[in-house]
């Protein structure tokens, strides 16, 4: 079963997106069987191989255009100096 999340993280000026995308697997009765650290090996190589992250950074207008009003507000004030 393949399960897509998508996780919003805010930062100060960038909205981070977070895709997680991973499938979900069965414990097949077989691999119970054999020993606990090679099961672990087994399951940890198998969820790895399955699990894809992909970032995407996005940044915010609104804060893009504070940061403007700001920089011009800075500049008229150094301006009559």
């Amino acid at each position: 079963m393949l399960i897509k999340k998508i996780v919003p993280v805010y930062s100060y000026n960038f909205l981070i997106t977070i895709r997680i995308t991973y499938e979900e697997f069965c414990i097949k009765f077989s691999s119970i069987l054999i020993g606990p650290k090679r099961f672990y090996r087994h399951f940890k190589k198998f969820f790895l191989e399955k699990l894809k992250i992909s970032v995407v950074y996005k940044k915010l207008k609104k804060i893009q255009n504070i940061l403007k009003i700001k920089s011009r507000k800075e500049n008229t004030n150094i301006n009559n100096w």
